[in-house]
């Protein structure tokens, strides 16, 4: 619309006005105007294209149901990618009581997944890995390796510090 008003501007000025290099101007004008929207629109888009992660006060709103649950000891990582406006993919490991049976930490893990579901409906894709705390840091750490290094590096050893 706003390129309508311009063109129409240009028109009349050049019609009734006698100014020829109107019709130059708001041709310069019309092209800034759509680059403009272009790039707000690459902005705006960007984030589906790529995959966004949600806002902080979906992921402590999110962090806060999960830390809620008496079969969590904690959250080892969380991540979140939007696949839509409305859909939210969720994928979280978790570090769990070493004390419960299967049983009770499968009806933790659904009593978790409708929580989830109840308070963030747009969570439509949801994700558990149960893991040590430690096995996941180890995991991260071979994550950031060279690819061909997984198998053959080895952690370091742990240092312990005796105080005599």
């Amino acid at each position: 619309m706003a390129g309508l008003i311009i063109a129409l501007a240009a028109l009349l000025t050049v019609e009734y006005l006698d100014l020829p290099w109107m019709d130059g101007a708001a041709s310069i004008g019309i092209g800034l105007l759509l680059a403009s929207v272009a790039i707000f629109l690459c902005f705006e888009t960007k984030g589906l294209l790529i995959g966004e992660a949600v806002s902080e006060e979906f992921s402590s709103s999110l962090n806060r149901i999960i830390n809620a649950s008496e079969a969590v000891n904690q959250t080892n990582e969380l991540r979140t990618m939007h696949m839509g406006p409305e859909d939210v993919l969720l994928a979280v490991s978790l570090d769990v009581r070493d004390d419960i049976d299967t049983g009770t930490l499968e009806n933790a893990i659904y009593a978790l997944e409708q929580d989830i579901g109840t308070a963030h409906p747009e969570v439509k894709r949801l994700f558990i890995e149960i893991q040590p705390g430690e096995h996941h840091t180890e995991q991260v750490w071979l994550s950031q390796l060279k690819p061909g290094c997984r198998s053959s590096c080895r952690l370091p050893a742990p240092v312990s510090i005796s105080r005599r």
